[in-house]
C-alpha cells in the first residue's frame, strides 16, 4: 500500500510539472475565464482524475496527464471537458455532484458532436481526438449508462483512421502474433498514447456493444490496421512494454480480449467464427506473458520491479480469461466445474493476489475479472475476489468495479438462489447493464 501511494504521488508530481495554467484555484488561463467552482474542478482533473486513469510505470512523456494537460492552456472545450472530468471524479465521495457532472458531461457531448465534422480530419486535431477520449473516460465514473460511447468511439476511430491515411505506411498481412516495429517512429509519443487509449476502451466497450443500436468496426480489422504502430518502441525503458502506456505487457493479449466479445456476438458460431475462435483459443492457451529483463532486477529498485511485474500479471489475467471465454464460446453446454476451466480460474484468482492492494494497474483489470470471475465456485474466493473489487474501486473512485461487482454477484446467485454463473458469458444484456 505505501509503495502504491507514492507511486500516485510520483504520477500527481509528473502532470504537476506541465504547465497547468493554473495557480492554485485563480485561473489564468489565457482568454479563458473560470469560476472558482470550475477552477476547483479542473484542479482535481489534473491532480486526481489523470493520476487515476494512468495505469503504468510508463516513460514519463507517455503518461496520460502529460499528454492531455497542456492541449488545454488556451481550448476552452478542453478545459470544460477537464472540469466535467474532475466533477465525475469527485462524485465517488459525494453523490450530490452526480446531477452536475451529468450536466456537465451532456454539455461538452453535445458541442462535440456540433462541431465533429469539423475537426474529424483536420490537421492538428490530437486536441479534438483528446476531447473524444476524455469523454470515454469520463463514462468510467458515472452511474448512468453508455449510451453515448460508442458514438465517441466510432469518432476517435475515424480520427486515427485520418492519421493512418496522411502516414500513408505501406504493410504487408499480419499474423496474430507478429511483433513488427518500423525502423522509423511513425507516431510521436502524443499520439501513441492516444491510439493505445483508444484501442483499449474500444476493445473492452465491445463487451457491451449492441449491434442493433450501434455501429463499431471489427476488431479484425481494426487491429489489423493498427498494430504497426502499437508495436513500435519510442524509448529505451528498462522494460519494453514501459513503452505502452495504458496496457503494458498486454498488448498482444488486449488483441484477443477485443475479439472474444466481437465473436460473442456472432453467437451461434458458423464454421468460419468456430475457426476464428480455435485460432484465438490456440494464442491465448500458447501465450507466454513477458519476463523483466536480468538487468532490471540488478539496477531497478524493488518497488520499480513490482510495478512491472503486476503489467506482467495482468498480462496472464488477460490470456486465462480469454480461454475461458472462448471454451465457453465454442462450447456453451459446459459445465463451470470442469477441472481445466477451474485450473484456468484459479491461475486468475492467483495473479489477482499478487497484485497490490490498492494497485494502480487494477483500472486494466476489469475485463478479465468480468470474464473470469463468473467461473468461481468457491465461497472464499467470491469473497476475497468482491474484497479485492472493493478496494479498487476506493482508491480509483471508478464506478465499473462496482459493476463488476454486480455481474459477479448476478452470475453467482445465492446460496438459496443459485445465479447462471458463466453462463451469463452468453448473455449480453448483464454486460450491457453493468459496463465494465
Amino acid at each position: 500500500m505505501v509503495d502504491d501511494f507514492y507511486f500516485r504521488q510520483y504520477l500527481k508530481e509528473t502532470v504537476g510539472r506541465v504547465d497547468t495554467r493554473l495557480n492554485g484555484f485563480q485561473s489564468w488561463l489565457i482568454g479563458i475565464d473560470l469560476s472558482e467552482e470550475d477552477a476547483f474542478y479542473y484542479h482535481v482533473c489534473v491532480k486526481g482524475f489523470m493520476v487515476s486513469v494512468s495505469p503504468l510505470l510508463t516513460h514519463k512523456n507517455l503518461q496520460p496527464g502529460v499528454v492531455m494537460i497542456p492541449q488545454g492552456a488556451n481550448n476552452r472545450l478542453l478545459v470544460d471537458i477537464f472540469c466535467a472530468c474532475g466533477v465525475s471524479f469527485l462524485c465517488w465521495e459525494n453523490k450530490d455532484l452526480q446531477l452536475v457532472a451529468k450536466q456537465k458531461y451532456e454539455t461538452c457531448f453535445a458541442k462535440v458532436q456540433e462541431i465533429s465534422e469539423e475537426y474529424v480530419l483536420a490537421e492538428n486535431n490530437h486536441w479534438f481526438l483528446i476531447a473524444v477520449l476524455c469523454l470515454c473516460f469520463n463514462k468510467r465514473y458515472q452511474e448512468s449508462r453508455h449510451h453515448s460511447l460508442f458514438w465517441l468511439l466510432q469518432l476517435a476511430l475515424r480520427i486515427l483512421e485520418g492519421w493512418v491515411r496522411k502516414l500513408n505506411y505501406q504493410r504487408v498481412g499480419f499474423e496474430l502474433d507478429d511483433m513488427v516495429c518500423p525502423s522509423k517512429p511513425l507516431l510521436n509519443s502524443t499520439e501513441k498514447m492516444l491510439l493505445e487509449s483508444f484501442v483499449y476502451n474500444y476493445s473492452i466497450a465491445l463487451l457491451q456493444y449492441n449491434p442493433s443500436n450501434e455501429s463499431m468496426t471489427s476488431p479484425f480489422q481494426i487491429m489489423e490496421e493498427f498494430r504497426p504502430f502499437l508495436n513500435q518502441k519510442l524509448y529505451d525503458c528498462p522494460a519494453p512494454w514501459m513503452n505502452n502506456p495504458v496496457v503494458g505487457a498486454s498488448l498482444s493479449v488486449i488483441e484477443i480480449a477485443a475479439k472474444c466479445n466481437w465473436l460473442r456476438l456472432q453467437m451461434p458460431l458458423d464454421e468460419s467464427n468456430t475457426q476464428l475462435a480455435m485460432r484465438l483459443l490456440n494464442s491465448a492457451k500458447y501465450y507466454v506473458s513477458p519476463v523483466l529483463p536480468p538487468q532490471v532486477r540488478t539496477t531497478q529498485p524493488e518497488h520499480v520491479q513490482k510495478r512491472l511485474m503486476e503489467s506482467c500479471r495482468i498480462a496472464r489475467m488477460y490470456a486465462n480469461a480469454a480461454q475461458i471465454f472462448l471454451t465457453k464460446l465454442l462450447d456453451p453446454e459446459m459445465d463451470a466445474a470442469d477441472e481445466h476451466i477451474q485450473q484456468l480460474v484459479g491461475r486468475v484468482v492467483d495473479d489477482l493476489r499478487g497484485l497490490s492492494i490498492h494497485c494502480q494497474a487494477s483500472s486494466i483489470c476489469t475485463w478479465p475479472l468480468s470474464i473470469a470471475c463468473t467461473a468461481v465456485r468457491d465461497k472464499k474466493q467470491r469473497e476475497y475476489i468482491l474484497w479485492r473489487l472493493k478496494n479498487f474501486s476506493n482508491v480509483l473512485k471508478m464506478n465499473t468495479f462496482i459493476n463488476v461487482s454486480q455481474i459477479l454477484s448476478f452470475s453467482w446467485g445465492t446460496d438459496l438462489n443459485c445465479g447462471p454463473g458463466w453462463d451469463v458469458l452468453l448473455d449480453q444484456r448483464c454486460y450491457q447493464l453493468f459496463p465494465v
